[in-house]
């Protein structure tokens, strides 16, 4: 049976691999491919340009660009490599938490629901999902004690989440309470929890501290680290202009993923009560489920939820394991499970898959596959050498600076509203008057960037010319020219 069950497991890696590489329509923004190529050129994250995500996976991208020169291809096969990875610790996860055959469920489960919950994107949470997972594989409810080399990976893996991105902090507070409150419940020694938890830290420290070592020694300086990381999110107006609410495909695909999670509530106390350690492992799942969970906010969006899938998989797979223990001798009541359970999952895998698959046209992918049309008619109108200023800026059309093979002016930073506060607008008018750009490529009524961004608008408008317009999926581009230039050609 075993073997059986790794089989399909492996067959259902491969189909979705295969599926993600060639059918779905994918997405890889600048921070996969622009920001890698910037700074595989020697600019500083944080000090040549601004993000406000933790710096890990660009500068993980950066490093493997030096043998896999093409960012998309390099983009894209890393998203299906950790979606892989992802998806074999589910069935790890599942098969340790209950059985093989729990296991395949929890497989069954994530690879019809992962394109609901956008693995077709290539994001920071991708990288976070399989620590999530390593994490409840090395948790031993039942232990005594955690074993020193257990404690040592669980905070090394929470210091590389937290590198990958600083929300990782309330998933890992989440695993250090949990942690205490484990061991109160089994009646452990308070000091002995404590250093437990001191470990933890300790080894969550090392690789932070190492980050900030190797940023210090190339920039003199971890100012923007801490500004763009920590501070900006605090004392910008990030929460307050970049807040946003769910829309509706997306509460319900939340809904249709978390359908299992009430029973899978009733089960751990079911387990609870009958005192057995595996409630434990419930409680951990749905601690670390709803620690990430948080990351939606303030900007809600279904790709901020993609780590939470795996743990909603492994916990669904635990209670219908947990089902078919209770109704394997009610006959009746357990085919109608079987096949209501059928029915959900070929419900899921035909409308996640289903427009993929077969389909005429070649695979898209957003924040790319639209911008090279554009980049060539932006490149017969300036010529082959010169470069642009994107205005407003934001991850749609980032990428082109990267097709274009031209680093944008510094200091780069998306034109989001809540980033053009008034002294980025400053340093971009001043780079504007002292380092003019010949060339600016004008996105019209996208972010409102003549509302947020008045001064630019105005200094664009009586300094520079409209020279041509090229149609985008979104809307027309506008191509300008510096008058002083036009002029002085004259």
């Amino acid at each position: 049976m075993m073997k059986l069950i790794g089989i399909i497991i492996v067959c259902l890696v491969m189909a979705q691999a295969f599926a993600y590489y060639s059918w779905q329509d994918l997405s890889l923004g600048p921070r996969v491919i622009l920001q890698p190529w910037l700074m595989q050129k020697g600019l500083m994250i944080y000090e040549d340009f601004a993000d406000i995500h933790s710096p890990l996976l660009p500068l993980l991208l950066s490093v493997l660009r030096q043998w896999f020169p093409d960012g998309v291809a390099l983009a894209k096969n890393i998203m299906i490599v950790f979606l892989s990875i992802t998806t074999v610790l589910v069935f790890l996860v599942g098969r340790r938490t209950s059985n093989p055959i729990g296991g395949l469920l929890a497989v069954l489960f994530f690879v019809a629901l992962s394109p609901m919950f956008l693995f077709t994107k290539l994001w920071y949470e991708s990288l976070i999902a399989p620590i999530y997972l390593a994490w409840i594989l090395l948790y031993k409810p039942d232990s005594e004690n955690q074993s020193l080399k257990v404690l040592l990976y669980c905070g090394l893996l929470g210091g590389i989440a937290l590198l990958i991105k600083q929300h990782a902090i309330m998933p890992f507070a989440g695993i250090i309470v949990w942690h205490a409150c484990s061991d109160f419940y089994q009646h452990r020694s308070v000091r002995k929890t404590i250093q437990e938890i001191g470990i933890m830290a300790g080894a969550a420290a090392l690789p932070l501290a190492a980050f900030c070592l190797y940023y210090y020694l190339n920039a003199g300086t971890v100012k923007g680290l801490v500004y763009w990381t920590f501070l900006y999110a605090l004392t910008g107006s990030y929460l307050k202009l970049a807040s946003a609410l769910p829309k509706i495909n997306e509460i319900k695909y939340v809904l249709w993923g978390s359908i299992f999670l009430p029973f899978a509530f009733y089960a751990m106390i079911n387990v609870r009560h009958r005192k057995k350690p595996e409630w434990l492992t419930y409680g951990l799942g749905f601690v670390l489920l709803a620690t990430s969970s948080l990351f939606v906010l303030p900007r809600f969006t279904i790709l901020h939820l993609q780590a939470t899938l795996p743990l909603v998989a492994v916990l669904s797979s635990m209670t219908i394991m947990f089902m078919v223990a209770l109704l394997r001798k009610k006959r009746l009541l357990f085919v109608l499970m079987i096949l209501t359970l059928t029915s959900y999952w070929l419900i899921s895998v035909c409308y996640t898959y289903g427009s993929s698959i077969g389909k005429k046209t070649p695979q898209f992918i957003y924040e790319y596959s639209d911008l090279i049309p554009l980049a060539k008619g932006v490149r017969s109108t300036i010529g082959d050498t010169d470069c642009v200023f994107i205005f407003p800026d934001d991850e749609a059309y980032s990428n082109l600076y990267y097709i274009m093979q031209c680093p944008p002016p510094y200091f780069w930073i998306f034109h989001y509203p809540w980033y053009l506060n008034s002294d980025r607008r400053h340093q971009i008018q001043k780079m504007l008057m002292e380092v003019p750009p010949k060339w600016i490529v004008h996105f019209p009524d996208h972010w409102g960037g003549e509302s947020y961004a008045p001064e630019i608008a105005y200094y664009i408008k009586t300094h520079y010319q409209h020279k041509a317009t090229f149609p985008w999926r979104r809307g027309t581009v506008n191509v300008m020219e510096r008058i002083s230039l036009v002029n002085s050609e004259r």
